[in-house]
């Protein structure tokens, strides 16, 4: 009994693993898709930028806007522009951590799309770690049963007739 139990065990861990790896890729994959609604955000403020600096520009050369709004703007869209060219690495650092992690190929113009979103009615809580708990705790029973019976004396009789 406690070898089979043992074994449960055994392989439950394997897939205790299997759901670690499966959170680890999950959130670098979900940080892939911020870092792309991100560079989007950003270029769209880039885009706005450029047009408050073409208007700024405009005032500037009529005299009743200071070089200094300008020169704050142009400041600004360089940040902005140092941002959206940091995203970049982080993506492909990673793209690489999911491809060491699964073997898939994934290159820097993949399109990753968010899933369709599960059933809540279909989720279960039944995760592997809180299932290798009980396959422990079955283990200790079957261990105390065992340690048990080893305390209990045994009687044995010998008879000879003759």
């Amino acid at each position: 009994m406690l070898e089979k139990v043992n074994h449960e065990i055994e392989k439950n861990r394997i897939d205790v693993e299997l759901y670690g790896m499966k959170e680890k890729v999950t959130s670098i994959f979900y940080s892939v898709i911020m870092l792309d609604i991100t560079q989007r955000q950003l270029n769209l403020m880039a885009k706005e930028l450029d047009k408050r600096i073409m208007e700024i520009e405009s005032g500037v050369q009529s005299g009743y806007i200071l070089e200094s709004s300008l020169q704050a703007l142009k400041a600004e869209k360089l940040k902005l522009m140092q941002n959206i060219d940091a995203i970049n690495p982080q993506k492909q650092s990673f793209l690489a951590s999911i491809k060491s992690i699964t073997g898939l190929n994934l290159e820097d113009s993949t399109k990753l799309l968010l899933p369709e979103m599960p059933d809540l009615n279909d989720l279960s809580c039944a995760r592997p770690d809180f299932i290798n708990f009980g396959y422990q705790n079955d283990a200790l029973n079957a261990s105390t049963r065992l340690i048990s019976k080893k305390r209990f004396p045994t009687i044995a009789g010998f008879a000879q007739a003759g």
